[in-house]
């Protein structure tokens, strides 16, 4: 709970400019700290972004001829 709690964190010091190299650098060091559960929710967020972004792309409807 912790490591989710500190992964939060440092992604929301990613959004303001004054706290983004903080927030990289707490990721850094998460990421050195738990290799496997960074790079396992790294994937996971990647994995549904990409389905999210094809769902969307995915609405082309052939045009019907007369």
């Amino acid at each position: 709970m912790a490591l989710l709690t500190l992964l939060v964190i440092g992604l929301f010091c990613l959004v303001f400019k004054s706290t983004r190299m903080i927030g990289v650098i707490g990721l850094t060091l998460i990421a050195l700290v738990y290799p496997f559960v960074f790079i396992t929710l790294f994937f996971v967020v990647l994995f549904v972004g990409y389905f999210k972004l094809r769902r969307k792309l995915n609405v082309y409807q052939p045009p019907k001829l007369p």
